[in-house]
């Protein structure tokens, strides 16, 4: 927010960069702007931040919670985390064979229907048990895991202002529109790698803190002095 008001107040007609170390810091700011309404351009093509399987898992709990059976939801979560659920006992009325296991996944849904949208991602996240599911999926890497969780928790602010799933959904939809590239824009967003050899007027880098530029401990000399 500072940024902007920084760029639109002083640096309106000028050239401005902002740099992000991963597509994941850069991605929660183009949703941060999308929702004030501000123009900017990506050069890089990166993923939408709601295209993640985190993401789209955590939506497919909701959904299952909130609207009802569906097979290829239901096949999408049923063993994450981990329940031993048989694929081929998931029938398309809803039914399972699978036992104790469905019968305690049906519960933690029903649970979760109760729930705000924002209670219903933390009771997924942990009482459920989806955080442990990461955990033990990323195994040693941990800057992946950390990748994962900043998901978890830009959902977890990103759902707060919403009351009903469809209207998180809608929101989601108008996020992902494209942009014009051929509009003259001068508020870029990049990698700080993607912006290598370019110029500009303004160029701003924030989250240029200890643990994030360079990542986390480090050991190699290298790879410490080219985050730098």
């Amino acid at each position: 927010e500072m940024i902007c008001k920084d760029i639109f107040e002083s640096y309106a007609d000028d050239s401005c960069a902002v740099l992000f170390r991963t597509n994941l810091q850069m991605q929660r700011m183009a949703v941060w702007l999308d929702k004030k309404g501000v123009k900017y351009e990506m050069k890089e093509k990166t993923q939408s931040i709601y295209e993640h399987f985190v993401v789209k898992d955590i939506m497919a709990y909701l959904k299952l919670a909130k609207e009802g059976f569906s097979r290829g939801l239901y096949l999408q979560i049923m063993n994450r985390p981990y329940r031993g659920i048989d694929r081929e006992g998931v029938l398309e009325n809803g039914n399972c064979k699978s036992g104790k296991a469905a019968m305690e996944l049906e519960g933690q849904l029903n649970r979760l229907k109760q729930c705000s949208l924002y209670l219903g991602v933390q009771y997924i996240r942990r009482a459920i048990g989806y955080e442990d599911y990461l955990r033990k999926k990323v195994g040693n890497r941990k800057e992946l895991l950390s990748e994962w969780l900043e998901i978890l928790d830009f959902i977890s602010e990103d759902i707060k202002q919403y009351r009903e799933l469809n209207e998180w959904e809608e929101a989601l939809k108008v996020r992902k529109h494209e942009r014009d590239e051929k509009e003259n824009i001068s508020l870029q967003l990049m990698t700080v790698h993607g912006a290598k050899g370019l110029e500009f007027d303004h160029v701003y880098i924030p989250d240029c803190n200890e643990g994030i530029y360079p990542y986390g401990n480090m050991q190699e000399e290298a790879v410490i002095e080219e985050e730098r």
